[in-house]
């Protein structure tokens, strides 16, 4: 029987809804711009432009950039009309956000997320007096504000933020006094995660018992940095905590260690991600014997810690992690090819260069051999000298549930093409039957025993390199998906989706 073919026209508005959902990135709020959903959707034809009109759900998750001017509109600006200027441009836009927000219907949850312009942002707009009468609807609200703008958002507005659940700021204006009354204002409130933060911990006004994320990517005062005992201080106050994503001070200290005077362990039942980020040579891991994590499924911290964090680890926890990041350029190789055994269930590894790695040269200058050491640990060649299963000789790898693999490099400094041909080698070993060179299109483990599904790696190597070597990535990636990454991956898609949360760690 030959196959019945539906035009989409003729799909029932309730199924087109459902496929419209699906269109929306899941992984950032939708922008207010004509290239992407839900609005590219409205410009099809005029019956999906009534059903997206008609889908609450659509714009509900809303990402809004503040202070923005059509282009020349700001080419007369001088000291004396530039206020007159932001103040028209910001009445033009309000209907249009207005018609945005009429969309979602009187009662669903909105997630919001808000940036400005350090520069040409206007506090006193009237595109912000009208957020904030949204306020009562937000769950999530996401703020990339600058000082002047801030402080907007704590004006006193009844049951303000009763449905709030989770508060990410991004600026530098955030002033805790300000949020005192988080802990009565917002009974639902449980997750805060801040990029910057000018204050110590716990001064922080948070309902510390209610918390299930928290998340502190950078101080730049040295001094508000926690130490590892303040840290488990926190931790005894958070028994719900299921993410927690800290910077440390370097805590480096000698002989007796303030954590020996404490025998009694912090059990954190639900936290399932842990990060932590400190300087070389701290003391951290004195922390990890009183940590008891049973859930645990994502960890990431300087290879070296890792593995003594994993060896602190039962069995079943070690077995239990799903994903692992780690900074490439702050360890020896074998340190993560060390831990790789010990994560028989691992699903999702990242390595990362970041930049401030860069910056002091320490990636550049052996770089290759320490990523080709954890490739070859990955996917060993049949000649490597590795253990065997014991059962008709059959190899065991260390991860042999490894799905996605992510590598990422802020700035690349030459030997892309090096990078990008261990990368090939990689794929052909884990996913063609046959190393010789058997070009099926059979995905399924390879002579490594491994099965890659997801693979992300930066746009420079694949720029970077020759033809040939391009034309052996797309042979051996064939049923893999492949993303290609860089550290301003939202560059030149315009000025109304910039400002977006990036969820990493801040590296000044």
């Amino acid at each position: 029987m030959a196959e019945t073919q539906v035009p989409i026209s003729a799909l029932p508005p309730e199924i087109l809804s459902q496929i419209f959902i699906d269109c929306l990135d899941p992984h950032k709020p939708a922008a207010m711009v004509s290239t992407s959903a839900p609005l590219l959707l409205t410009q099809i034809c005029s019956p999906w432009r009534t059903i997206a009109h008609t889908t609450p759900f659509l714009w509900t998750r809303t990402h809004l950039f503040l202070a923005y001017f059509r282009p020349g509109s700001m080419d007369t600006a001088t000291s004396e009309n530039e206020a007159e200027i932001q103040a028209q441009e910001d009445e033009a836009r309000l209907p249009h956000i207005k018609s945005w927000f009429s969309r979602t219907g009187p009662d669903l949850p909105l997630h919001l997320s808000i940036s400005d312009e350090l520069i040409f942002a206007n506090f006193d707009s009237c595109i912000t007096d009208y957020v904030l009468t949204l306020l009562p609807r937000i769950e999530t609200l996401d703020l990339q504000l600058c000082r002047r703008t801030l402080p907007r958002f704590t004006e006193f507005v009844p049951n303000a933020y009763a449905r709030l659940r989770a508060l990410r700021i991004a600026g530098d204006g955030f002033e805790p006094s300000e949020w005192s009354f988080l802990p009565f204002d917002a009974p639902l409130f449980e997750q805060f995660s801040a990029r910057i933060l000018y204050c110590a911990l716990l001064s922080l006004p948070l309902a510390w018992a209610r918390l299930t994320r928290l998340a502190v990517s950078f101080f730049p005062n040295l001094s508000d940095r926690p130490l590892t005992t303040t840290l488990l201080e926190v931790l005894n106050q958070t028994p719900l905590l299921k993410s927690l994503r800290m910077m440390l001070s370097g805590d480096r200290i000698h002989g007796r260690h303030a954590l020996d005077t404490y025998t009694d362990p912090v059990v954190l039942p639900d936290l399932r991600v842990l990060q932590l980020r400190y300087d070389a040579g701290s003391t951290v891991y004195r922390l990890f014997p009183l940590l008891k994590t049973p859930a645990l499924e994502e960890v990431e911290m300087d290879a070296y810690d890792l593995q003594r964090f994993m060896f602190s680890r039962p069995k079943g926890v070690r077995k239990g992690v799903r994903k692992v990041e780690v900074a490439t350029p702050e360890y020896r190789s074998n340190w993560v090819v060390q831990c790789l055994p010990l994560l028989s269930g691992l699903k999702h590894l990242v390595l990362h260069n970041p930049r401030r790695a860069t910056m002091t040269g320490t990636f550049a200058l052996n770089v290759a051999g320490h990523f080709y050491s954890v490739v070859e640990a990955l996917a060993p060649l049949e000649t490597g000298s590795y253990e065997y299963e014991g059962v008709e000789g059959k190899r065991v790898p260390p991860c042999p549930d490894l799905e996605r693999l992510e590598l990422r490099d802020d700035y690349s400094r030459g030997n892309c093409e090096e990078h990008f041909r261990q990368v090939v080698d990689l794929l052909r070993r884990s996913i063609h039957p046959d190393q010789r060179g058997d070009t099926s299109n059979d995905v399924g483990p390879g002579s490594s025993g491994i099965s890659l599904k997801s693979l992300s790696i930066p746009k420079e190597w694949l720029s970077g390199s020759g033809r040939a070597l391009e034309s052996d990535f797309e042979e051996v990636t064939r049923g893999v998906q492949v993303e290609l990454w860089s550290r301003w991956d939202d560059e030149g898609e315009g000025w109304l989706t910039r400002g977006y949360w990036r969820d990493e760690w801040y590296d000044a």
